[in-house]
């Protein structure tokens, strides 16, 4: 049902610009006879889905056993085309260094892990004709700990030093609102060999759990995810994470969140987009033609990705079993309130 509403006049203005009227969408009066809706197929395999996560659950990435090279546990899939043409730009920017330094002009210069990036309202201004692979602009940061500890990292199995053997492909880690993706670097042990070749091509990742074991505390620190074989998960979700399941929060529904709120950055930035567009209609060419946003999960254009309820239960688990013994040690350390194994007071009933 549609209303028409028209605005007094007011001084000034003429009178054709007054009677201007629009329509206003209203309530539909209630149905009293109407049959009820239940919950159709539809609502019911939502509700399934709830906590199933969305994407791709291969990121593409390395594998964090050592490979020495040789072919994966699972083939990779390819990136999202976004993700891969930012990552080449990227490495061409780590190659860089500043005079005689060894460390890249982003840790001398800007001294920062997050790769520097432009933000969308630049790109959709400063782009002659946008594209929405520019908008995806996903983040990236860049872990290369050798150049930043005394002496350089150590094989964690041979204590021999290690040597530089290329930079890692991108490893995408999920975070509050999108993902972001993590280059670091691969080390050759000269020492040790590979169990299945024999060769001498043992490698580790830079953010292997053994490399961080032996880093300073405060560079540590620094790392901005928990990993498991092939995916990751940022410090500040699973911090949220934990506090949620703490008070009652599900992993379904914890999920779920994670959903929405991917789901609704990707829609700000399709807005975003369509926006900009919109202020490039007087001026440019009306024939001018411009390409159209993916899907979220499309992984040959957006390439969204939530995890499931499943991973995000063994991510948790895996945490609790690697800090098992300082749980304990902080229970232990509790004053005990009720230390009685049986506290109920039974009473017995005397016969006569």
């Amino acid at each position: 049902m549609a209303v028409a509403a028209s605005s007094a006049p007011t001084r000034g203005a003429s009178v054709s610009s007054t009677q201007k009227r629009r329509d206003q969408c209203v309530i539909p009066e209630e149905d009293p006879n109407r049959i009820i809706d239940g919950l159709d197929d539809d609502n019911d395999e939502l509700l399934r889905m709830m906590g199933e996560g969305e994407g791709d659950d291969d990121d593409g990435g390395d594998d964090d056993m050592e490979d020495g090279g040789e072919s994966q546990s699972r083939p990779r899939r390819p990136l999202p085309p976004a993700v891969h043409d930012a990552y080449e730009k990227h490495i061409e920017f780590l190659k860089q260094t500043k005079g005689t330094s060894p460390r890249p002009r982003l840790y001398e210069s800007h001294q920062t892990f997050w790769l520097p990036q432009k933000s969308n309202y630049f790109i959709i201004h400063g782009a002659p004709k946008p594209r929405p692979a520019q908008l995806y602009n996903p983040r990236f940061f860049y872990w290369d700990p050798d150049i930043l500890v005394e002496g350089g990292l150590k094989c964690p199995n041979c204590r021999t030093a290690l040597r530089r053997h290329g930079f890692t492909r991108p490893r995408r880690v999920v975070d509050l609102e999108n993902c972001f993706y993590m280059i670091g670097q691969r080390h050759l042990c000269p020492q040790c060999r590979h169990p299945k070749t024999n060769a001498h091509s043992l490698t580790f990742n830079s953010w292997d759990p053994r490399i961080l074991a032996m880093l300073p505390p405060a560079l540590v620190a620094e790392f901005p995810a928990q990993l498991s074989h092939r995916s990751a998960i940022s410090t500040d979700v699973f911090g949220l994470m934990r506090t949620c399941f703490n008070y009652g929060v599900g992993s379904k529904q914890f999920s779920h969140i994670l959903l929405v709120l991917h789901h609704r950055y990707f829609s700000q930035i399709h807005v975003q987009y369509l926006d900009g567009l919109l202020t490039r209609r007087d001026n440019a060419d009306p024939t001018t033609t411009y390409e159209v946003f993916s899907d979220f999960s499309d992984p040959a254009g957006y390439g969204g990705f939530v995890p499931s309820s499943s991973w995000l239960c063994m991510m948790y688990d895996a945490f609790i079993e690697d800090h098992g013994e300082q749980i304990d040690q902080k229970c232990a350390m509790c004053s005990g309130d009720i230390c009685s194994l049986d506290h109920s007071h039974k009473v017995r009933s005397k016969t006569f």
